[in-house]
């Protein structure tokens, strides 16, 4: 999914917004028509977003909580983000006191949990330490009066495990899921322009030209490890190359970037891991059930516009 920062906005017709909007006009029709309809509380918007990294996991959450504080469901439009270190403790009676300073840092906005799915796994001698007592903390946080919105976030197969293996989890996120799907090549080129230009750069390139070096010289694992963040890094590798044609006594050194700057920048690149690797979770078996029985959204449709009737 590619969500540049200047094309964000915070539009009812965004459909997690407009999903709240939904919400408060059909309370606002049963009231006016003498029916009794409870209003929306957050625990109806805690959700698992799925995917890989550099996919805009984040970028999203924080546009939810955007759009949901301008529709009123949030006090706040505060994100704090977590990992498993941030949760869990090293010792008996740490995690649970550690867990619920972020519950109460994030109260009123959004807490999103990424790499959740670490708090399931098991240790390295195979025993699960401290993360389920961080995963019963979080559950009971959403059965509260007032908690945060809870995201939690990861990829795709860990994710559907990982909900699949806490029945807690499973029950108290009735929003479908929202899957992000890898950068297409042209998004990718698009990324990179924009780190560019945000650095002061500039390149003798135009979209098609950075698209066909890409495709030359980057593999399709590299592009769907990689994702967003291969911008950044072609960006500071073609620097380099750069650099290493500008004479030391160059009080004016250029900043455009030729097509060898970014071909270097690209072969640069690390190549990702063949064989799985414990950075890498295993796929669960539960994917198909969860395919079958947890409705899930597509990221690239959900900034899109309803219909119209």
């Amino acid at each position: 999914m590619f969500i540049p920062q200047t094309s964000l906005d915070l539009s009812c017709t965004d459909y997690t917004c407009f999903k709240v909007i939904l919400d408060a006009r059909r309370r606002s029709a049963a009231i006016k028509a003498g029916r009794s309809m409870p209003k929306a509380s957050k625990g109806n918007y805690h959700m698992v977003l799925k995917g890989n990294p550099g996919t805009g996991k984040t970028t999203v959450a924080r546009l939810i909580a955007k759009m949901l504080h301008a529709a009123g469901v949030l006090k706040t439009d505060k994100v704090i983000e977590v990992h498993r270190s941030s949760l869990v403790g090293e010792y008996v009676g740490q995690t649970g006191p550690k867990t619920r300073a972020k519950i109460d840092q994030a109260r009123d906005g959004v807490l999103f949990i990424d790499e959740a799915y670490r708090l399931s796994q098991p240790t390295k001698s195979g025993q699960h330490d401290y993360g389920l007592e961080a995963i019963e903390e979080l559950q009971q946080a959403m059965d509260e009066e007032n908690p945060p919105l809870m995201i939690f976030a990861g990829y795709p197969d860990a994710m559907e495990g990982f909900v699949m293996s806490n029945p807690g989890l499973f029950r108290r996120i009735s929003y479908p899921h929202i899957v992000f799907p890898n950068h297409s090549i042209e998004n990718l080129a698009t990324i990179l322009s924009m780190e560019v230009i945000k650095q002061g750069f500039e390149m003798d390139l135009d979209q098609q030209d950075i698209v066909r070096v890409l495709r030359l010289n980057t593999s399709t694992e590299q592009m769907a490890s990689l994702n967003g963040s291969i911008g950044e890094k072609v960006f500071q590798h073609a620097k380099h190359s750069l650099n290493s044609r500008i004479c030391e006594s160059d009080m004016d050194p250029s900043v455009t970037l030729i097509r060898e700057d970014i071909e270097q920048g690209c072969k640069a690149l690390p190549r990702p891991v063949t064989k799985q690797s414990a950075n890498q979770p295993p796929a669960h078996t539960q994917s198909q059930y969860l395919a079958k029985n947890v409705p899930q959204y597509n990221a690239d449709n959900l900034f899109s516009q309803p219909q119209p009737c």
